[in-house]
């Protein structure tokens, strides 16, 4: 993996450089590293290969949790009316 995740000024320099190299072409970039941390799909991979990328990530914790053991969501069931009451709420406030 070409690309560096740590915070200093050398490892933002390194980076620039090598994004310098494919003329800032993160897709090109991806393409000549098909099986590194920053491939598609590479958030189907084991939480641990995403550690040093995110652990400076205020909600990293919460996702590493979510990727190991699934996401919980609260459920209720509504009446129909109740239901298109909430739906119509949505459209007004544009959040469709």
């Amino acid at each position: 993996m070409p690309l560096w995740f740590q915070l200093s000024n050398e490892v933002a320099a390194h980076n620039e450089q090598i994004l310098q190299s494919v003329d800032y072409d993160l897709y090109a970039l991806i393409q000549l590293h098909p099986n590194s941390i920053i491939s598609f799909r590479s958030e189907s991979r084991p939480t641990d290969s995403f550690h040093i990328l995110l652990m400076h990530h205020l909600r990293w914790l919460r996702l590493q949790n979510i990727l190991n053991k699934g996401s919980k969501w609260l459920t209720e069931n509504f009446d129909d009316e109740t239901c298109i009451t909430k739906n119509n709420e949505l459209v007004a406030k544009e959040n469709h």
